[in-house]
């Protein structure tokens, strides 16, 4: 699981407040589509992405001219550089300073300490650290362990819970991380 991180005064710093002035709140909904979207491609203290007319108009939900409009606009205001070539746009963000990305292992991950899962929910699903260190979690952390549950497996555990709509609490993960298994299991017999 990725994430996409930004401080939490963003909306109210000067030049998003522009931006909301005169687009209202879709503008800062457009606004912040584009950030995640250039988040993907991290270049230092910058992201960077070139899109086509289309492209551009899908990501924000808007026509493809009015995407654009948007854009120069957020150029004009400084929250980013755009270069536009007539076919292509490329976008550049300029108003956040992105965080250098850690070396992430490829691949699912196997953990082989409570602490290391603790350290995962706190950070992937934001469970509170005192809970994800608690004695609930704990002990579905060492049966997790013992049966060499992998990051990928549940990380679709918690897509199922949401899909259920219910929150990851250590039962509830535990309930849908067995279907999980299960599924994939009946897959390897067809």
């Amino acid at each position: 699981m990725n994430a996409f991180l930004f401080p939490v005064d963003y909306s109210s710093r000067p030049k998003v407040e522009q931006v909301i002035e005169r687009f209202a709140l879709i503008g800062y909904a457009r606004l912040l589509l584009l950030l995640e979207d250039l988040a993907k491609a991290p270049e230092g203290d910058t992201c960077r992405r070139k899109y086509v007319y289309s492209a551009l108009g899908s990501l924000l939900e808007a026509p493809p001219d009015v995407a654009l409009e948007f854009i120069q606009a957020l150029a004009e205001i400084g929250l980013v550089t755009l270069v536009d070539d007539g076919e292509f746009v490329t976008v550049t963000t300029t108003g956040i300073r992105w965080p250098v990305a850690e070396t992430a292992p490829s691949g699912p991950q196997l953990f082989t300490d409570p602490e290391q899962w603790a350290a995962w929910m706190h950070a992937e699903v934001g469970v509170p650290l005192a809970y994800a260190k608690g004695e609930a979690y704990s002990s579905k952390y060492r049966h997790w362990i013992a049966s060499n549950v992998t990051t990928d497996e549940m990380e679709r555990a918690i897509t199922r819970t949401v899909e259920h709509g219910v929150g990851p609490t250590p039962a509830e993960l535990h309930n849908q991380l067995k279907a999980v298994r299960a599924a994939r299991i009946q897959e390897a017999r067809q």
